[in-house]
């Protein structure tokens, strides 16, 4: 019993660090607007992948991302909070969450600090991208909504 527990669980973090590969690969590093991402499945709410130093957001959370994509009204009158940072939402859809923060001066990062969010939902995870000052909301955009389109064409 403990030796399939046990290999159950190599096996789930075999496939989160394969996802996590992924989102790296064809993400994060491949589109400069890109600074980190997540990437969180829709069935359950699981993290798939989550870059370095990003907090994973809880089940309630998870949920509420899920539900704006229905009801963008709440999500733009509450804004979108995700790695313990509220932004602004400036678009919200049945495809996209998009919000952004103001820079905040005396922050140590300065324009490295995160100040833009794209959140895509694909059939079965939603795609989370976050950018910074120096970088561009819609050019962040414009990598989420061709990484989303392909895990769409893919059946993901």
């Amino acid at each position: 019993y403990q030796r399939r527990v046990h290999g159950d669980f190599r096996r789930y973090r075999q496939e989160q660090m394969a996802w996590d590969g992924y989102l790296a690969q064809h993400l994060v590093d491949r589109y400069p607007a890109v600074s980190a991402g997540a990437m969180i499945g829709l069935n359950g709410f699981g993290v798939w992948a989550i870059s370095p130093g990003i907090v994973a957001p809880d089940t309630a959370r998870l949920q509420a991302y899920a539900g704006a994509f229905s009801n963008p009204a709440a999500v733009r009158q509450d804004g979108i909070l995700f790695n313990n940072t509220k932004y602004m939402c400036i678009r919200a859809d049945d495809e996209f969450l998009v919000g952004k923060k103001s820079k905040d001066e005396n922050h140590p990062l300065g324009a490295r600090q995160l100040t833009g969010i794209v959140i895509a939902k694909t059939n079965q995870c939603l795609v989370v991208a976050l950018c910074t000052e120096d970088q561009k909301v819609n050019e962040c955009h414009t990598a989420v909504a061709s990484f989303a389109s392909y895990m769409k064409s893919t059946g993901y």
